[in-house]
């Protein structure tokens, strides 16, 4: 699926378990290579959601 999404340049949403971001996040760098940005975010639904704009690491 993911290999399908490679060349896509419009913004990408994943739902993801927390004991399985840091894993999906790294899968997500092979495919989309370190020069494309990620936001994590959580709790959005509420009034404490929290998120962060950083470059891929590997």
């Amino acid at each position: 699926m993911l290999s399908a999404l490679q060349t896509e340049e419009r913004t990408l949403v994943f739902y993801e378990s927390p004991h399985r971001l840091v894993k999906t996040l790294k899968e997500l760098c092979t495919y989309f290579g370190p020069e494309r940005e990620a936001c994590v975010c959580r709790e959005l639904s509420k009034n404490l959601k929290n998120t962060g704009v950083e470059p891929w690491k590997n």
